[in-house]
């Protein structure tokens, strides 16, 4: 098979490499140098967004290049990092500075929430990716959704189970790095190599948002 999307190639590659940090990251998770990966996966990551849903031409945007999904993956591509950022330099020397962070730490998955949502219905929407996996993005956010719920959930329903749960908790959070990199990496791969879809781009994905 030939490579029909140099925007899929990117978009692959930068999220099996973002993956790969990732798994070094939290193989090391207790290191002064984890911090900095994570903030290396999440830019790899953004990268690798931008260049699937901005596309290096119309044609490749697996959003139709519609202004709303446009705005939203832009806001998921950077948030990460942010996050990230915050992680590494935004450690608490107040109380007042401690609350602000646990603050963040519920405010910020919301925010990426939001823009997965967006960004992800339209890529449904917009049947550039064949179906079924033009639905993928969806699948990833609604793990990424659990991954994060069920421990707020058990934490406050039933402290004492979620500590001896722990490990479960971790590879559940593993499971989700790894559906939201090296999943999404493949699909893009395989999208790269030009697999053939029953719409055509070009109509199924209009100048104007809507």
């Amino acid at each position: 098979m030939e490579l029909r999307s140099v925007s899929g190639l990117i978009g692959g590659v930068g999220f099996t490499v973002s993956g790969a940090v990732e798994v070094v990251r939290i193989s090391i998770a207790s290191s002064a140098a984890a911090a900095a990966l994570a903030v290396l996966g999440a830019v790899l990551w953004g990268v690798a967004v931008l260049a699937l849903t901005l596309g290096l031409h119309r044609r490749e945007s697996v959003v139709g290049r519609r202004r709303s999904a446009l705005v939203a993956s832009a806001v998921l591509a950077v948030w990460p990092t942010v996050d990230a950022l915050m992680d590494l330099f935004g450690g608490p020397d107040t109380p007042a500075e401690a609350r602000a962070g646990v603050a963040w730490n519920y405010v910020s998955p919301l925010v990426a929430l939001g823009a997965g949502l967006v960004v992800s219905a339209h890529i449904a929407r917009a049947r550039v990716v064949p179906a079924p996996w033009n639905r993928m993005p969806l699948w990833v956010l609604g793990i990424q959704v659990a991954v994060w719920f069920i421990p707020q959930f058990v934490g406050t329903a039933a402290p004492t189970a979620l500590i001896h749960t722990a490990d479960l908790f971790v590879a559940l959070g593993v499971l989700g790095v790894l559906v939201a990199t090296f999943g999404l990496g493949f699909v893009s791969l395989l999208l790269s190599l030009g697999l053939p879809s029953s719409v055509d781009p070009a109509s199924a994905s209009p100048s104007g948002d809507s």
